[in-house]
């Protein structure tokens, strides 16, 4: 298929990667050499994929752009931006995306004698947060100088309330830094401030906006395709800058203050008519600007602008489908513990020879005949595979089966009736479960299981199916059953952060108040009487009349404590005396540090402290 012919690209070398920025260091550049308009979509082989490098916010753009012109991104592998700068240095890479090269990089390009070519592939802008329940709406590029060199120290001289504001910034040499100090600062120095206010990485800013203490008074900044598609936060709002808000629209029409880019870069000795410009090329096109403004990047011009393309479709997903849904868990207020002591036991799955021949389960008929359905669904797609490792978890009155092959497959049965659990199983009759869990999954502010190391997003989170199986549970937790759900390679909404081949794993807990299954939704750390705690919150909406009593006990206890330490608080079901019948309790411990703990144990019902 043809594409649109390029007729003009911009270049813009190392050292003028901002427009009106504050002067940077001279790097080594010199003009470079024309890149090659191209009329057809350019061959990218494997190894080449291999050679490609970018940022943590690029990895949609790369993907989009693979998948249209490859079929697939497999052999993708995106590093940070740093070291991405570092490869292209070093040879190892032939072209990257990437925000603006740093002092750093520039500095680290001319030791190296590299020339670098910085070329624009889409826009993005600095853009400044704040919590939502701060009414200030918006300031000037006046006052966001004024603020960051403590002349505005208040709110109030920007029309907000009577507190103290506390103004974020990032650690040096990282991309939104850079950015802040070229496009808000310019010529004028940000004052030094206190080492708490410097946040290591992006998604940790965003998260002092959204959570911190006293959220209402924080100021932060960030780049906008990064609050907007890959780390959003419902507490966090943007700020207009001098009465223009960031939208895709003010960012491709030039109207917003605090405008960037995103960039292709080479170096300058990267052949004519290499690959690398080829793709650079394409990705200039009207097919290229498309694609990516599909995957809801900001286009170089507006007339690109189209629709971003929704993750609904993935395992069969539709607006209805992820949105409506009722449980079928039993009545609300049922709660499951374990089958009493003496309950026939089994083996699951007999293989032979590491292959599976049937299931067994002695004393249990219907457990043993779910088995076998399910191994007998599987057999067309195990044919072929010979070595399996099967494990088998029992936990509450369920039984999981899991069988690791070459793939890995896995069913739920309860044991009182062999019934295989699906999805709504877990939740109360009438619980809309899935709207539940496509809102709370990838809900940094809410899911508390949801830790930066589980992938990272790579576009706007649609949610799964009602009839989703990809989920598992962890029998290991204490606090309930907790779910984990499984993100497929290729999946439009998350990637694993070093490989994205890799499947991504997200845990969620089930809420007292939603699930026959759940007992804890968060775990809060308090002050009590000057001392750290931690409180229970066992349901999803409202509030549980019993966490007053719990957390009441868990104080009284931890006031007791002698030394400077902390209180802690876990929610578990364990046996009761020598039977196998469970009960609910908490603990409340007592850290002095990680290797002196002491823990008593209460009633969850009495919160009467036991001797266990």
């Amino acid at each position: 298929m043809k594409t649109k012919n390029v007729s003009a690209i911009i270049v813009i070398l190392v050292g003028l990667v901002i427009s009106g920025c504050a002067k940077p260091p001279e790097p080594v550049v010199s003009q470079p050499p024309s890149i090659p308009v191209v009329t057809e979509r350019p061959e990218l082989s494997e190894e080449f994929v291999s050679r490609i490098d970018g940022s943590t916010a690029t990895i949609p753009l790369m993907r989009a752009a693979l998948q249209l012109l490859r079929g697939t991104d497999d052999g993708m592998q995106f590093n940070r931006t740093i070291e991405a700068y570092d490869n292209l240095i070093a040879g190892d890479k032939d072209v990257i995306f990437v925000t603006p090269p740093s002092k750093e990089e520039l500095a680290a390009a001319k030791a190296a004698g590299v020339e670098l070519e910085v070329i624009p592939v889409v826009k993005d802008a600095l853009v400044f947060l704040a919590n939502k329940a701060n009414p200030v709406d918006g300031v000037t590029s006046k006052q966001i100088k004024e603020i960051y060199t403590g002349k505005t120290t208040n709110w109030k001289q920007v029309g907000g309330a009577d507190q103290t504001i506390i103004p974020y910034q990032r650690q040096v040499n990282s991309g939104s830094q850079t950015l802040f100090l070229a496009l808000a600062m310019g010529d004028t120095k940000p004052m030094k401030a206190p080492q708490a206010y410097y946040i290591e990485d992006m998604s940790g800013l965003v998260d002092h906006v959204a959570a911190f203490d006293n959220s209402e008074q924080a100021l932060g900044y960030s780049v906008f395709y990064f609050t907007q598609e890959m780390y959003v936060k419902e507490s966090v709002k943007l700020l207009a800058i001098d009465g223009v808000a960031p939208s895709s629209e003010t960012i491709a029409d030039d109207s917003y203050a605090y405008l960037s880019n995103y960039f292709a870069v080479m170096r300058k000795s990267e052949p004519a008519d290499s690959v690398a410009r080829q793709l650079v090329a394409w990705c200039l096109s009207d097919e290229g600007q498309q694609t990516f403004s599909a995957a809801s990047y900001v286009p170089l011009e507006p007339r690109n602008i189209v629709e971003p393309v929704s993750g609904y479709g993935y395992q069969g997903s539709t607006p209805e489908n992820t949105t409506q849904s009722s449980g079928t868990g039993g009545p609300v207020g049922r709660k499951v513990l374990n089958l009493p002591d003496g309950y026939p036991d089994g083996d699951a799955v007999v293989l032979k020879n590491g292959r599976f021949t049937s299931g067994k389960w002695p004393g249990l008929p219907k457990v043993e005949a779910s088995i076998n359905e399910w191994l007998a669904e599987i057999e067309q797609e195990t044919k072929g595979m010979q070595t399996f490792d099967v494990n088998v978890w029992p936990i509450r009155d369920l039984v999981q089966i899991d069988l690791h092959g070459d793939k890995n497959f896995s069913t739920i049965i309860r044991l009182t009736d062999g019934h295989r659990m699906v999805l709504s199983d877990f939740f109360y009759v009438g619980v809309n479960y899935i709207e539940f869990v496509n809102r709370t999954l990838l809900n940094d502010e809410v899911n508390q299981l949801r830790v930066k190391d589980n992938g990272e997003r790579i576009g706007p989170f649609t949610g799964f199916p009602a009839d989703t199986t990809s989920f598992s549970l962890n029998w290991l937790s204490g606090m309930g059953l907790s779910l984990f759900f499984y993100f497929t390679p290729g999946n439009p909404f998350l990637a694993d952060r070093d490989d994205p081949n890799e499947e991504v794993m997200v845990e969620l807990y089930l809420p007292y108040d939603l699930s026959p299954y759940g007992y804890v939704w968060q775990i809060k750390r308090v002050m009590v009487n000057g001392k750290f705690s931690q409180h229970v919150v066992s349901n999803f909406s409202g509030v549980n009349p019993q966490d007053a009593k719990i957390n009441a006990a868990a104080d009284a206890w931890v006031a007791k404590q002698k030394g400077n330490g902390q209180g802690l608080i876990d929610i578990m079901v364990m046996p009761e005396d020598d039977t196998n019948m469970a009960i609910p309790m908490f603990s409340v411990g007592w850290a002095l540090s990680q290797s002196d703990e002491t823990w008593a144990f209460f009633d969850w019902n009495t919160c009467q402290e036991l001797d266990y």
